[in-house]
């Protein structure tokens, strides 16, 4: 008994919030189709009032038949008027068919504007999220659960809400019918109706509640699941033997889950059958009611077939009534999950006063102070760092893996803010940026770079997507990164489709990939110039060749290029070491050598590898791609 008045009091409590949901979704749902929803309530009106309407001409029908076999048929005037409501109940019935298949249009058109709209309002608060929110789990949470319903979502809800108004109109209309019988009957039938709509919204409240416990599992099924299926993965499944382990991980995961899922559908399907039962109780007693009023003399046989079909499509209406509002509810419980990923703020934002970049051609980039830790984290990546990118010139950083390279990177572009000290360009702080203009003045190319399923000039183009295409600077960008190498052996060339997800596409090799991601660099033509691990997929001929043509690329450019290959930092004009979080050495190739510190213990380490290697024959791979060399690195 507590059970059953702590969830009462707690449905209760929770009316406001679920009807702030509600309306919430309605405005979601005119914002995206306002034309098509006012046609579409229209319909549902007229849907709503036929089943009264063809019930009251129902009854007129039986009393004039019952009238006329009275008269023994003869009755001209009787007859004619017979004829006139069947007509018009035929009339009701195509009237109520024609609404229909108008309805499904409308729904059908309604459904695509909604759920267009619902993707739209996803991608925009993708890209305008923080880098931050993509690196945790909690977000990854809120956006599978976002995204996850959108394609099933938005047609249920429309449904739901055309089932509410169309159940409403008809309950009110045929309980109009009826109330001339006596006042208790419709109140009767709308309070055997609450049992069905209380059980089914505290159904849906214990399964949604299962739905976001289980969010990490059902993200762990899909993860699984996208292992078994796609082509990156699926060389390394076959040599190691793991798609039995996968397979089984997957299968006992989803029995787990489907028989939870089960038992809740079993519970519910318990209480709307308990419902049900009710609600027949309470239609039975007001049928043998009006049979004994028909007994009496007091009701013709007409008020007879009315009152059946009234009892009948009443009680329909009114569970329709209560199942739209509990599926409404449902559905405004899931689509909280959006509305809550919709309102998530980013952190990384324009200044109130932003000034604009310096006009020079290269900037001088100083970290001042900097302290910074991932969210989360207690343990800081840098504090109190300092260095210094020299304007114009190429500027090597080496390290350990995990010493915070790439986390230079994030903070030059502003995916986050430090928590201490500050970045300059110029001396202006990058806060002070508008992150447009910031990004502007940025070339990257990160460590892992996307392969994009597109053609090759298409790939480059990415770059600068603001700029219309250009063909030469395509082909500039192509020669700078050798990407022309291995694209004018492609069979369409540069309008080549690259990536097997579509017919006669062209898969690359990983170095080619990577070259192509330079010169989607290179094509961006910013002024700083920052690449992360530009040449790890390359073998070591083609990186000495490379390297000379990123000189004469980024000539008068300020460019960070961040390395493990000691080949590739030589010939930097300033090579610095990062250790611990700080810059423990920097200076030239020749100046750090002699110092003999860190980096030249790191050098005669790779020199030693590099006797052990036996350079390879300089035939291309397929496509162009020279076998890589694998170098010892810091």
């Amino acid at each position: 008994m507590k059970t059953l008045l702590h969830q009462i009091t707690g449905s209760a409590q929770a009316a406001p919030h679920r009807a702030a949901l509600i309306a919430q979704t309605l405005r979601l749902v005119w914002g995206a189709s306002a034309r098509w929803t006012l046609a579409w309530f229209g319909l549902l009106a007229g849907l709503g009032l036929m089943p009264a309407v063809v019930v009251a001409l129902t009854k007129r029908l039986t009393d004039h038949l019952v009238g006329l076999l009275a008269a023994g048929g003869s009755d001209p005037r009787q007859l004619r008027q017979t004829l006139a409501i069947a007509l018009l109940m035929a009339a009701a019935l195509a009237a109520q068919q024609a609404l229909q298949s108008a309805l499904a249009w409308v729904g059908a058109t309604q459904t695509e504007l909604i759920q267009d709209h619902l993707r739209g309002l996803v991608h925009q608060q993708a890209i305008r999220a923080d880098l931050a929110f993509f690196e945790s789990a909690e977000y990854n949470d809120r956006l599978y659960q976002a995204a996850k319903e959108l394609t099933s979502r938005p047609p249920a809800l429309l449904e739901s809400l055309g089932g509410l108004v169309q159940s409403g109109i008809a309950t009110l209309a045929l309980g109009s019918l009826i109330l001339p019988y006596g006042l208790w009957l419709p109140l009767a039938l709308a309070l055997a109706a609450l049992p069905g709509f209380w059980g089914a919204t505290l159904a849906n409240r214990r399964f949604h509640r299962w739905w976001q416990a289980h969010t990490a599992d059902r993200r762990r099924l899909q993860y699984d699941d996208t292992l078994l299926t796609v082509d990156s993965v699926a060389s390394e499944l076959r040599l190691f033997d793991l798609g039995p382990h996968l397979i089984a991980r997957y299968r006992g995961l989803r029995q787990r889950l489907r028989g939870e899922q089960l038992r809740l559908v079993r519970d519910q399907s318990l209480v709307q059958f308990g419902a049900w039962l009710a609600a027949a109780a309470v239609s039975a007693g007001a049928m043998l009611w009006m049979l004994r009023q028909a007994l009496l003399g007091l009701a013709s046989l007409g008020d007879l077939v009315l009152f059946y079909q009234t009892l009948s499509r009443g009680q329909t209406a009114l569970q329709g009534l209560a199942g739209s509002l509990s599926q409404i509810q449902r559905h405004s419980l899931y689509l909280q999950n959006l509305f809550e990923f919709l309102a998530l703020q980013p952190q990384v934002t324009d200044a109130a006063d932003p000034v604009p970049p310096s006009p020079r051609a290269a900037g001088e980039v100083c970290f001042r102070n900097l302290t910074f830790r991932y969210p989360g984290s207690s343990r800081p990546v840098f504090e109190n760092f300092n260095f210094t990118l020299p304007a114009g010139k190429i500027t090597a950083l080496v390290g350990f893996n995990g010493a915070g390279k790439t986390t230079l990177v994030k903070l030059l572009c502003r995916f986050y803010d430090p928590e201490g000290g500050r970045i300059e360009i110029d001396g202006v702080d990058l806060r002070r940026m508008r992150l447009a203009d910031l990004r502007r003045l940025l070339s990257c190319m990160f460590q892992f770079p996307v392969p994009y399923v597109a053609t090759v000039a298409e790939n480059i183009a990415y770059g600068d997507p603001a700029r219309p295409p250009d063909r030469a600077a395509i082909r500039r960008a192509a020669h700078a990164a050798g990407v022309d190498a291995f694209a004018e052996q492609l069979p369409h060339q540069y309008e080549t489709l690259l990536g097997k997800l579509f017919a006669e596409g062209v898969q690359l090799s990983g170095g080619e990939w990577q070259r192509l991601a330079l010169a989607r660099a290179f094509y961006r033509q910013g002024q700083l110039l920052v690449l992360d691990e530009p040449t790890s997929l390359m073998d070591l001929w083609t990186e000495v060749d490379w390297f000379e043509r990123l000189r004469r690329l980024a000539a008068g450019r300020t460019t960070l290029l961040i390395t493990h290959r000691f080949m590739t930092a030589m010939r930097a004009d300033l090579i610095c070491v990062l250790d611990g979080g700080r810059i423990v050495e920097s200076g030239t190739h020749e100046a750090l050598l002699a110092r003999g510190g860190l980096y030249a213990q790191a050098w005669h380490d790779q020199l030693a590898g590099e006797a052990r290697v036996t350079p390879p024959a300089r035939k291309p791979m397929p496509g162009g791609a020279l076998g890589q060399t694998v170098l010892p690195t810091l």
